[in-house]
């Protein structure tokens, strides 16, 4: 029989990700195996100015964006996850599913409960999707769950 010991919960804090964690608690529970919540923080586009002096620092707004994440990663997993789960937090910064799968390559026998935003037409085609992209490349089984049409803004 298949087990995992480590669930992956990846979040970009939407009610969609909260969705996938009921599930990912699940799979936790029933393997006695530990949670990990993932968010990641993509890279921010930096454009050289020549002459002008910038008045916005990446370096700050980067570590205020880490900070936030943290802080609301703690305050879920405080909130949401029974004490008889152990639970972690992790921060990573770069492409979401890149980041996503090389953390879930570093786990022993892990396995990704992702939730997908059901874009499509234009939206998909911009964005792609991430949890899309989970289900490719990763090297661990991954639950890709698809969300309620619920509206997303």
């Amino acid at each position: 029989m298949i087990g995992f010991d480590s669930i992956i919960w990846p979040t970009d804090f939407s009610e969609h990700s909260d969705d996938a964690l009921k599930t990912a608690l699940d799979f936790a529970k029933h393997f006695d195996a530990e949670l990990h919540a993932v968010h990641v923080i993509e890279s921010l586009p930096v454009m050289g100015a020549t002459g002008a002096q910038l008045a916005f620092n990446v370096a700050d707004y980067r570590e205020h964006l880490e900070k936030e994440a943290e802080s609301r990663l703690k305050s879920e997993l405080e909130e949401k996850v029974p004490n008889s789960i152990k639970s972690h937090h992790h921060v990573l910064h770069g492409m979401p599913a890149d980041r996503i799968t090389e953390f879930a390559c570093k786990m022993d026998k892990a396995l990704i409960v992702i939730s997908t935003h059901g874009q499509t037409g234009f939206r998909h085609f911009i964005h792609g999707s991430v949890a899309e992209r989970v289900v490719r490349f990763a090297t661990c089984p991954v639950l890709s769950m698809r969300a309620d049409d619920k509206e997303d803004d």
